[in-house]
């Protein structure tokens, strides 16, 4: 809106002599204006009260017609074997101990309890094919809707065969994993509570049992399949080590029989041969040095000796050879000393001595070839000793070759039995414990029917439909606060039009002390909140412009805005300081000040005035009260007469001026009468009257727009119809939105 400067609220005007300051209304504060917000939600107080009771309203309602829910509760103790203890690792000699629980393996159970197959088998269970009215509630629609139309016997029921069997297992499955809840009851401990929802509390509670049962169930079954399982691949296990395990074993005994290593201990024999062929060669050598030794000796002693034997003499032979000849030599030296030569018995006796020493020579020719052939002998039996420890020696050490290969035949093989053995023995625990398998959970408290519905909670539907009432009803505050065009406080003048606000004047029957009459109020009550209030738009509209703000015209947007009952009040407040004043009613089509102060019927005004028939004197009418000269319209005036024809008003207020200190003129609303854009002319100040919060900013603008502003000093709004008790709840900064704070000032109050 185009408006000159000295007129915007978002302005700051001083006049010359620095009287009156225009606040600024665009002024941003760096803080949220928390009061701002709390006085939106009191201005609207009564539409949040009215948006919560609703809403608690349609909670109560909804409780009343969901049908009633209930929750029964099971708790089951989980524990289970921690996952792959039960996986045979190769080369195991015994069976894995029990683990104890993580979360990861809690969660697991839950998972299970919450699966889709678990949940079939609790339909089977309990058989609920066979049980009508749970498949009636089971292939009904869910929803809110259709339980309040199952709750008030709206809908069809369950056509019989409508529905293939599968199908309505199918659809049972999802009902039940629907209403089923898993939790853990504490973090810390391996026990889960099991709950149902049901409309039906029994089958509620039967359900719930027979998750808890179908659970049990279902581990002892996983352990059935799973020594089943165990069993069959145990088995062919089995086979298959055995086979392994013959086939190792075959594999060293070929191998013994190939490097003729047929004694487990073939390595120790050989080298206990070896330690006797060891012995025996060092025998065999002295023996062999001993013969030749002996051999050489009697060989020199023969060379040496002429015969003689040595070591052969001791021969019993040689022994007695020797004899004979030594008594035959003495026969012969006893024949040769006393007989010739040619004695026969000499020649016999030396023949015979001849014949000895032949023999003896032949003799200890035997014996030495028999010493040489024993040293031959010995020789001989120590190359073959030797040669057999050779033979040992290298045999040896082929065995000692292949059994570093053997020996790792044999762990091979040892390796194969032994966990050949290891499967045995489990196979054998696992058919030992087949069959008397038993679940690891266990049933800690079976569910209850319960006497009491868990759902719906009449105390939280309430808690909530209040919540959502709340913030439904801030919002239909908000909204509404930012659809409404009304005028509340000074900073929605200034803002929403952008001229200055002179200030509120309240209801005079919303302030307390009042009277009958705004005009009795200021009389009876001079100090009092509602005449300081008309006090102080005087004051403001004087304030606003010090160069002149002698005639100040009233007026208003619309009909109805109470601009007359405040002129009238300017002028009394006026006069009853000692001002002269006077008061012109200037609304020929309605004039309503004559009422206002009590002229009477049929006195002159200004119709008899302007048409010349009384003068300035009679046609007024003054006020024993507050001495106020008032200019009514007594007698109307004529459809289409104005009060500007030929200036005739022009010249009242001329004349006035020079005897009244204060003229007010009552003008007509802007925007019906045309008229009242050129009284307003006449002023040095106008103020435009606006309803509390029933006046819009949009018709003030309007009106606004049809002002001629150049010829206007100054314009200002005042809001006029406050109700007091209303506006403390609504806030804004004005001076009425503190009157609980000061109110006790006044002297009527104190008395």
């Amino acid at each position: 809106m185009n408006l000159p400067e000295r007129y915007s609220g978002s302005a700051v005007a001083i006049g010359s002599s620095g009287g009156f300051l225009a606040v600024r209304s665009d002024a941003q504060s760096d803080r949220i204006d928390m009061d701002a917000i709390f006085t939106v939600l009191r201005r609207r107080l009564w539409l949040i009260a009215r948006v919560i009771a609703l809403c608690v309203a349609l909670a109560v309602l909804v409780t009343m017609l969901i049908p009633r829910q209930y929750t029964p509760h099971a708790v089951v103790e989980v524990r289970t074997i921690a996952p792959g203890a039960q996986v045979i690792q190769e080369a195991a000699n015994s069976a894995p101990d029990a683990a104890g629980l993580r979360t990861d393996q809690v969660d697991t159970e839950i998972q299970i309890l919450q699966s889709r197959a678990l949940a079939g088998q609790v339909f089977d269970r309990l058989k609920l094919d066979d049980d009508s009215d749970f498949m009636e509630r089971v292939q009904s629609k869910s929803g809110p809707l259709a339980s309040v139309k199952r709750a008030l016997g709206i809908g069809a029921s369950l056509v019989p065969g409508a529905i293939k069997p599968a199908e309505g297992r199918e659809m049972a499955i999802d009902y039940l994993t629907k209403g089923l809840d898993i939790s853990r009851i504490v973090t810390t401990a391996y026990a889960l509570q099991i709950s149902f929802t049901d409309d039906d509390a029994a089958r509620a509670a039967k359900i719930t049992n027979g998750y808890a049962a179908t659970y049990l169930d279902y581990q002892v079954g996983a352990k059935k399949a799973e020594n089943e399982k165990l069993i069959a691949s145990l088995s062919t296990r089995i086979e298959q080590l055995r086979v392994q395990a013959q086939t190792d074993f075959g594999a060293v005994q070929r191998y013994r029989i190939a490097n003729n290593l047929l004694s487990t201990n073939g390595t120790a024999l050989t080298e206990q041969e070896i330690s006797t062929y060891n012995q025996q060669v060092a025998i065999a050598r002295s023996d062999a040095a001993r013969d030749r030794a002996a051999y050489n000796a009697a060989r020199r002693q023969v060379v040496a000796g002429g015969g003689a034997a040595g070591d052969t003499q001791s021969a019993p032979v040689i022994a007695a050879l020797r004899a004979q000849r030594g008594e035959l030599a003495v026969k012969v030296a006893d024949l040769a000393t006393r007989d010739l030569e040619t004695n026969p018995e000499l020649i016999a006796a030396r023949n015979q001595l001849a014949a000895l020493d032949s023999q003896i020579a032949a003799e200890t020719s035997r014996t030495l070839s028999a010493f040489e052939a024993k040293a031959h002998a010995s020789e001989s039996r120590m190359g073959s000793l030797e040669a057999s420890l050779g033979g040992a020696t290298g045999k040896l050490a082929v065995n000692n070759g292949a059994m570093i290969a053997l020996d790792d035949l044999n762990r091979k093989a040892q390796a194969s039995q032994a966990l050949y053995d290891s499967y045995l023995n489990r196979y054998k625990e696992v058919v030992a414990r087949s069959g008397a398998e038993r679940a690891d959970s266990r049933i800690l408290s079976s569910a209850r029917v319960p006497g009491s519905p868990s759902s719906p909670n009449l105390v939280l539907n309430l808690a909530l439909g209040t919540a959502v009432g709340l913030l439904l009803g801030v919002a239909a505050a908000i909204l509404a606060e930012s659809n409404f065009r009304g005028l509340t406080t000074g900073d929605d003048v200034e803002r929403q039009i952008g001229l200055s606000f002179f200030g509120g004047v309240p209801l005079f029957h919303s302030a307390s002390p009042h009277e009958a009459t705004a005009l009795q109020t200021i009389a009876a009550h001079p100090g009092d909140i509602y005449s300081e209030s008309v006090r102080s738009v005087l004051a403001s509209l004087r304030q606003s412009n010090n160069s002149r703000n002698q005639v100040i015209a009233i007026t208003s947007a619309l009909p109805g805005e109470g601009k007359s009952t405040l002129a009238v009040s300017l002028a009394r407040v006026a006069g009853l300081s000692g001002e002269r004043v006077a008061i012109i009613d200037a609304d020929a089509i309605r004039g309503s000040v004559a009422g206002l102060y009590g002229v009477p019927a049929g006195a002159p005004g200004l119709h008899e005035l302007f048409g010349k028939k009384v003068d300035l004197d009679a046609a007024r009418h003054v006020d024993p009260v507050d001495n106020v000269a008032v200019f009514a319209i007594g007698s109307p005036f004529a459809e289409g007469e104005r009060l500007t024809e030929k200036g005739r008003i022009q010249k009242l207020v001329a004349k006035l001026r020079e005897r009244y200190d204060l003229i007010i003129l009552d003008c007509p609303p802007l925007l019906p009468i045309a008229e009242a854009r050129e009284l307003v002319t006449i002023a040095d100040n106008v103020l435009i009257v606006a309803r509390w919060r029933e006046s819009t900013d949009g018709a003030v603008r309007a009106a606004i727009k049809l002002l001629p502003l150049q010829t206007i000093s100054h314009i200002g709004v005042a809001l006029n119809g406050i109700d007091l008790r209303k506006k403390l709840q609504l806030g804004g900064n004005d001076a009425t939105a503190f009157y609980n704070r000061y109110k006790s000032y006044y002297r009527s109050e104190t008395a």
